[in-house]
């Protein structure tokens, strides 16, 4: 008889125990989709300014390569206008206070996207020859960031 009510209560523990935690995961899966939810409107607004941006460095690298300084010269521009773009996304994002959210759910990414907006701050501080300058690098940043963005929309 004592064994029976040990193992009633050992049962019902066990129960109590397993239903907190599941209820706690998925508490903490709906958060988590709830916060996914609010950014990703804003990544699908980022993602085509980030493409473009892309495919303009890009070009600019294979003018460099293929010494074409005054058509490289006019991608520069375009990149850097691209380059505006994306810094004021990055600013209205961070403004509208989903900065710790994106940083929560995805740090990579927003370190990335935080690499890019660095980018935007030394255009601003040394112009369009630190973009020049900087180009093969700032490549680099820009494909690691929309590969990254890309998976965080698609997931």
């Amino acid at each position: 008889m004592v064994e029976e009510i040990v193992k009633l209560v050992v049962t019902f523990l066990i129960g109590l125990v397993g239903g907190i935690i599941l209820q706690h995961y998925r508490w903490q899966v709906e958060k988590r989709s709830e916060k996914k939810a609010r950014i990703i409107p804003y990544a699908e607004t980022l993602h085509p300014k980030l493409e473009n941006l892309v495919g303009n460095a890009l070009h600019a690298v294979r003018l460099q390569d293929a010494n074409d300084l005054p058509e490289r010269n006019r991608y520069i521009e375009r990149v850097c206008s691209d380059l505006e773009a994306v810094g004021l996304w990055f600013l209205e994002f961070v403004e509208d206070g989903l900065k710790p959210e994106l940083q929560d759910l995805d740090l990579e990414l927003y370190a990335n996207l935080h690499g890019t907006f660095v980018y935007r701050q030394m255009l601003k501080e040394h112009g369009e020859e630190y973009i020049s300058q900087n180009l093969n690098g700032l490549k680099e940043q820009l494909l690691r960031t929309l590969d990254l963005l890309t998976s965080f929309v698609q997931s």
